[in-house]
């Protein structure tokens, strides 16, 4: 990932994504109460789901590389969060994701347990600079805005993959 960003000029501290999935078919929601701003950018590989708890077979340093599949989320508000607003705005996006493909009943093709999520599944939240804010539970119009655009988002995305799968 650095070499990558090096070769891109990119400088200082940075937020990299690996995946395989067919970035062309991401999915971007946006939506707006009073002056909050919320967009939610999605890509999905689900070609290899994975189910919390699986057994691991990846041990650092002593395995070979694994699939980069992965159900990637960003999501970018327009004012600034708290360091715990913004991990609430990350567990919201986490939920939307596993609610999306419980949803669409897909599961993990070695156990046959519901997926919730894939191997290399990212989450990266951007916040603007203006206004703080403390607070993102599920409860506040900022979780059910991320929330909402979160599950739009990745419904679209998970969907658009699966169309193109052989």
């Amino acid at each position: 990932m650095r070499r990558a960003a090096s070769r891109a000029r990119i400088q200082g501290s940075f937020v990299g994504m690996i995946t395989n999935a067919d970035i062309g078919k991401y999915s971007l929601k946006t939506t707006q109460h009073e002056d909050l701003q919320v967009w939610a950018l999605s890509t999905a590989n689900t070609v290899n789901l994975a189910t919390v708890g699986d057994d691991g077979s990846f041990v650092e340093g002593k395995s070979f590389a694994m699939e980069a599949d992965a159900i990637s989320i960003i999501v970018a508000t327009n004012y600034h969060f708290s360091q715990e607003a913004m991990l609430e705005a990350m567990a919201i996006a986490t939920e939307a994701r596993v609610k999306v493909l419980y949803e669409l009943e897909l599961s993990n093709q070695l156990t046959k347990q519901r997926a919730t999520g894939a191997a290399m599944d990212c989450t990266a939240i951007v916040c603007g600079h203006d206004r703080r804010y403390q607070y993102c539970g599920k409860h506040t119009k900022w979780g059910e805005l991320i929330g909402k655009m979160c599950v739009d988002s990745l419904r679209e995305a998970i969907k658009s993959a699966a169309s193109s799968l052989p």
